[in-house]
């Protein structure tokens, strides 16, 4: 189905384009007729990319409809699915088989074509797309293109920005679930940093989120273990449940105010961050954050290790200067 003329609007509303048609896909055929006689088309999902990559062309594709799981192979522990499916659905839909990708990212609500184009990554040094062991591609002409783990193209794919062509069908390799048995809490930036190489070897799961002002990071470290193993739960403090009411009211003039951005890092931390917190379960249910109390605006680059804490300790000091008009929230 086609619609005509609008205004394309992204997830936190700060990016709007014109276009003249977009086309709501349900079947790959859908695909192959609107790629085939657009002269230059993109395709969007949740719009939760902060950038303009999926917008700026007369003609869109809404892939959104277009999200069925299509077939599990119980023997190979792979699914197949259409690449409008929500990373919910497919996680969800794994777990109740027993199974899990062990890369997730931190928000559940981005359609699974759009993870994989853009290189979403999770948290233990690995991209999502590594798990696709083959695909179904559209390329400019409409011919439909098959690809797998055994080609050499699979790794142009993985992180192909749509260039290439849009997704069509995804297969994932895997994994029998596990358990993650998780501590959490702040730690001083020389500390973690000093240490984030050794703990990425020695833990199944890491994620450091940098506090700026404060001199800290609050650090999470995932185990595997027995399901049954019995842990002492650590919930923090009951008012920890207001942090995002408490950081859209301190935030709220930081984009006119930016010098008050300190001032509101530091009473964040000092409220919701310095408690330890200790809790178990899966991957996707323990670590993947299943809401948002606000939309965000945000930026991600990779850097190479060992270059890290040279780039942290610069980005640090730039930020920390009171003369700096940028508006850097908590956490990062």
């Amino acid at each position: 189905m086609k619609r005509n003329s609008d205004i394309w609007t992204s997830w936190n509303e700060n990016i709007k384009h014109p276009y003249s048609d977009i086309h709501f896909i349900k079947t790959e055929n859908d695909i192959v007729e609107a790629v085939k006689n657009a002269e230059k088309i993109r395709f969007f999902g949740s719009k939760q990319s902060s950038s303009d990559i999926a917008a700026g062309t007369s003609d869109l594709i809404d892939i959104n409809n277009y999200n069925n799981i299509l077939n599990f192979d119980d023997s190979k522990l792979q699914i197949t699915v259409q690449s409008g499916i929500q990373l919910k659905d497919l996680i969800e839909s794994i777990e109740s088989k027993g199974w899990c990708i062990p890369c997730l990212p931190d928000i559940n609500t981005i359609t699974i074509g759009g993870a994989i184009a853009t290189g979403t990554h999770g948290t233990n040094g690995h991209l999502l797309s590594e798990y696709i062991v083959k695909c179904r591609l559209v390329l400019a002409d409409g011919m439909v293109l098959e690809i797998t783990d055994e080609d050499d193209l699979i790794n142009a794919i993985r992180v192909s920005i749509g260039t290439l062509g849009v997704f069509s069908e995804l297969t994932f390799q895997c994994q029998p679930s596990y358990t993650l048995h998780l501590k959490e809490g702040p730690e001083k930036d020389s500390k973690w940093l000093a240490n984030i190489e050794e703990n990425l070897k020695e833990f199944d799961f890491l994620r450091i989120l940098w506090l700026p002002h404060t001199g800290n990071g609050y650090v999470i470290r995932g185990e595997k273990i027995d399901p049954g193993k019995k842990i002492k739960t650590r919930n923090g403090p009951s008012h920890l449940k207001y942090r995002r009411a408490a950081s859209k009211a301190l935030y709220k003039y930081t984009n006119k105010l930016p010098w008050f951005t300190a001032i509101a890092n530091k009473i964040l931390y000092a409220i919701f961050f310095k408690s330890k917190k200790e809790h178990k379960g899966s991957l996707y249910q323990a670590t993947v954050t299943k809401s948002r109390g606000s939309t965000l605006e945000l930026a991600e680059w990779t850097i190479s290790m060992n270059k890290f804490p040279k780039v942290f300790s610069e980005m640090k000091e730039e930020i920390n200067k009171w003369s700096n008009d940028s508006f850097i929230h908590i956490p990062m």
